[in-house]
């Protein structure tokens, strides 16, 4: 069964010249139960797709794709009394890692006279606090912009600067700004 993490995922397209993913080679740990030795390579995946799409510190970032998958040996250990047997894997991971400064596009999902919520690349949270939204106003369910009345309504794309990214219990929290000098 697929989780809902690799059912978002398995579309995602990313190109490499895009700077908020990177792919690298990691090496992690990994503890299999008794029961999952019947199946070591199909438990491995299994352990690792719960991986997806939560901020991992330990890779420095989010991971949307593990490839490649190999065990670094072909035993593993049993230490002390616990019956898991430890193993590492290799493999290649494509992390999103969006950092502070860039520019990055969003579609509005969300609107109030707070801020304006986005999706990147429909998968990740975003916001833009009212402070954050420069020449724009809050009127009848949209935020328009003076002078020229270009408006940011739900389901528009909103290229913004990210001045933040917050993490709390693997969730990652894009905050942003229409501020770009």
């Amino acid at each position: 069964m697929e989780t809902t993490a690799k059912k978002l995922v398995e579309n995602l397209v990313v190109d490499d010249d895009d700077e908020c993913f990177k792919k690298e080679l990691v090496r992690i740990h990994i503890h299999l139960q008794p029961v999952d030795l019947g199946d070591i390579q199909g438990s491995i995946v299994k352990q690792l797709d719960r991986m997806l799409l939560k901020h991992k510190s330990i890779l420095s970032g989010i991971p949307v794709k593990f490839e490649d998958i190999k065990m670094e040996r072909d035993t593993g250990i049993i230490t002390d009394d616990t019956p898991y047997v430890h193993c590492y894997v290799r493999s290649a991971v494509t992390l999103f890692v969006p950092t502070v400064g860039s520019v990055i596009e969003g579609v509005v999902n969300k609107l109030s006279e707070d801020h304006v919520g986005l999706l990147v690349r429909d998968i990740f949270n975003a916001s833009i606090a009212k402070k954050d939204l420069k020449g724009y106003a809050y009127d009848g369910g949209m935020w328009v912009r003076k002078g020229d009345l270009e408006t940011i309504e739900e389901g528009s794309s909103v290229r913004f600067k990210i001045l933040e990214i917050e993490t709390h219990v693997g969730t990652m929290t894009i905050l942003g700004s229409l501020r770009f000098s």
